[in-house]
């Protein structure tokens, strides 16, 4: 970890720590995305499992959420931790039932013709939560929660493996509080591009998704940012 002490720095300095990663404006990122979208749009699960055992040395799986798993994930973590994690989805899941927008009645805009809010769930989410040696299991809440109050249909969550190929604890206990059902092992940009297009993999298939959520890398952003330029590919929440 690099540390920086803020007093010590001048104008260029604090300029410096500040600034975005250099690497995102790169070209070869750009370029190395678009080569793992197309592969994965041309052979599907079998791209996404070789891109995911060259760039993150495991292929992905499939995490069934089993009482048993969960429970073992449960027992790993320190009581307050157990606490701290159940706490803060309520708190998600209640601000977003007591914020989630209603259908408006109608409004007669001028004689005979009438008009209305109507909100309708998305049929599918794809949601990023960034993994390995940094699991944002918060983000993991922020996101599946409010998809299940709003309505929608089919969650799908990816999440890179770590180093021992197995979750964070804190990632498999948010995920049950969040009422899933599984996890998929698969990060980079080849799980935004499983995502985009779908793909049959060997513990089984993730169909394409209407919309894409969630943070990552410079390689999650650049894959977002291509998915959703596509003809018919998917919407995504922002840059």
């Amino acid at each position: 970890m690099k540390r920086l002490d803020w007093s010590t720095l001048d104008a260029d300095g604090r300029r410096e720590a500040l600034a975005r990663p250099r690497r995102r404006t790169e070209a070869r990122v750009a370029d190395t995305v678009r080569e793992i979208m197309d592969d994965v749009r041309t052979r599907g699960g079998a791209a996404v499992t070789e891109w995911s055992l060259k760039l993150d040395g495991a292929a992905p799986r499939r995490l069934e959420l089993t009482p048993d798993r969960v429970a073992a994930a449960r027992d790993a973590l320190r009581p307050a931790d157990t606490r701290s994690i159940r706490m803060a989805a309520e708190n998600i899941r209640i601000f977003h039932e007591a914020t989630r927008p209603e259908d408006t009645p109608d409004v007669e805009i001028i004689p005979g013709v009438r008009s209305r809010l109507v909100w309708r769930p998305l049929r599918s989410a794809g949601l990023y939560v960034p993994g390995g040696s940094a699991p944002l299991f918060s983000s993991l809440l922020m996101q599946a929660i409010p998809a299940a109050v709003a309505g929608v249909g089919r969650r799908v969550v990816v999440t890179p493996p770590s180093g021992s190929g197995e979750p964070h604890p804190a990632m498999i206990f948010a995920a049950a509080e969040a009422g899933l059902d599984d996890l998929w092992l698969i990060g980079g940009a080849q799980a935004i591009a499983a995502l985009t297009f779908g793909a049959e993999l060997d513990d089984g298939v993730i169909a394409p998704c209407d919309k894409l959520f969630g943070p990552g890398n410079a390689w999650v952003a650049e894959a977002k940012k291509q998915a959703s330029n596509l003809a018919g590919g998917p919407a995504v929440d922002m840059p």
